[in-house]
């Protein structure tokens, strides 16, 4: 019941009242990767990214293959300017895409999943950044994985091809 509370109140934009649930329900099941995974994010949303890390962290010794607590987590780290790590966990992530650790997806979704990752991957390992892009990046890979977490959670139909293309097109030089 917490869980789906701190959900709703997330998704309606009441941040600091889903992180209240998310800790009440943590405080009955300390077990559930989908806490850390929610708190994680609702704490990246308001900026605590040194919270949302820890948070975060706590979820993946869970569940380390979960590719959403991979992809948050790589993305907390990058604002905390750990790009490096925040590489390694993209591609774990994107290799978890791959094998199947996202069994609740179709096919289709899992390659734009995939490619979505790799592309990310590719970004971010990308030298010679000009300054104002390397300014950028946090933000750009912060917009593309909540766009994930609501395509792989299911809040959106779709993650359309064309946000990918403009992605890949802006970001990678594709």
């Amino acid at each position: 019941l917490w869980f789906k509370v701190a959900k709703l109140l997330q998704f309606l934009g009441k941040i600091e009242d889903s992180i209240d649930c998310y800790d009440r329900g943590l405080e009955l099941n300390g077990d559930i990767p989908a806490f850390y995974l929610g708190l994680g994010v609702a704490l990246f949303e308001l900026n605590r990214h040194s919270d949302a890390s820890r948070v975060l962290q706590t979820g993946l010794e869970l569940a380390p293959a979960n590719v959403l607590l991979l992809i948050n987590y790589g993305a907390v780290l990058l604002n905390l300017n750990k790009g490096h790590k925040s590489v390694e966990l993209f591609r774990l992530a994107g290799d978890n895409v791959a094998v199947g650790s996202c069994d609740y997806l179709h096919d289709g979704a899992v390659k734009l999943v995939k490619s979505t990752i790799d592309a990310c991957v590719g970004y971010l390992g990308r030298d010679g950044m000009k300054r104002e892009e390397e300014r950028n990046r946090a933000t750009v890979l912060s917009q593309l994985v909540m766009e994930l977490n609501f395509f792989i959670c299911g809040r959106v139909s779709k993650l359309t091809e064309s946000s990918l293309e403009n992605f890949k097109k802006k970001y990678c030089g594709q």
